[in-house]
């Protein structure tokens, strides 16, 4: 099922022109920013379909592959050669920069998070269809099991089963969901690698089900990723994405680690 036929978990904005006209009208902006962050709170995720031209995703892309060539040494690569990591793109590119410092993403993540004290990075990847690739991100996992998460994926490329889309279990993000985990998978309280069996024995129940995020370029998703979620191994071609990393207050020690400055 694509995420964005599916009605209850989707909020959709369809033209960047209409976010440009937001910008400038104060009392539809909140609004809409406090629509979203609703949205994300009660599911997960919201998705944004034409957020970036198809024009804008080509010039990020010609950039990625450039700073990806020039720091070819210092991005992170995956066991399998698949996924090329590029950790703090927006220091080097202003084109990346402009979307690390998106004035409507900066604020769905002030209302989400309630403050505005934050660090953080955008990551540029590229991830490839070789044999044996296991998806972006490695697997299904939580990037935390507590507190909040919140990150801004926005497709470079066209997106289809067979380019690895984002996948994720709705309403996993929540409190109760994860204690429900805990005790109807047997897993760790503190577990955030997780393999297909528990996967499959979530969706046997409600309300969870498995939303995969194909869609065409330009488009966004703002995900809470302390809800259980994966990248797709790929079968065909590749896949190019940004993603705003934001962190309240301090940067994680293993991303910090990363970042190419």
């Amino acid at each position: 099922m694509k995420a964005l036929e599916y009605g209850m978990a989707l909020y959709k904005i369809a033209r960047y022109e209409m976010l440009e006209k937001l910008r400038t009208q104060p009392v539809e902006f909140e609004k809409a920013v406090d629509d979203l962050s609703s949205a994300i709170r009660k599911q997960g995720f919201v998705v944004l379909e034409d957020y970036y031209t198809s024009e804008k995703c080509e010039v990020i892309i010609k950039e990625m592959d450039q700073l990806h060539e020039r720091y070819k040494k210092e991005i992170f690569i995956d066991k399998t050669s698949a996924d090329k990591r590029m950790f703090g793109a927006n220091n080097h590119s202003a084109e990346i920069a402009e979307y690390w410092k998106d004035p409507f993403l900066n604020k769905i993540r002030d209302y989400y998070y309630k403050t505005t004290d934050f660090v953080g990075c955008t990551l540029a990847a590229r991830i490839d269809a070789v044999p044996d690739n296991i998806g972006s991100g490695g697997g299904w996992h939580r990037d935390t099991i507590y507190g909040t998460q919140l990150k801004a994926i926005l497709y470079l490329s066209d997106v289809s089963e067979e380019q690895g889309p984002f996948q994720y279990l709705s309403y996993t993000h929540n409190y109760s969901s994860k204690l429900d985990v805990i005790k109807h998978c047997g897993i760790r309280f503190d577990q955030n690698r997780l393999d297909g069996t528990v996967v499959k024995k979530l969706l046997e129940k409600e309300p969870y089900e498995l939303i995969t995020f194909t869609a065409k370029k330009g488009t966004l998703l703002i995900v809470d990723t302390t809800g259980i979620h994966r990248g797709k191994p790929l079968s065909d071609k590749c896949r190019y994405a940004l993603t705003n990393y934001w962190f309240v207050k301090k940067m994680p020690p293993h991303i910090e680690a990363l970042i190419i400055k």
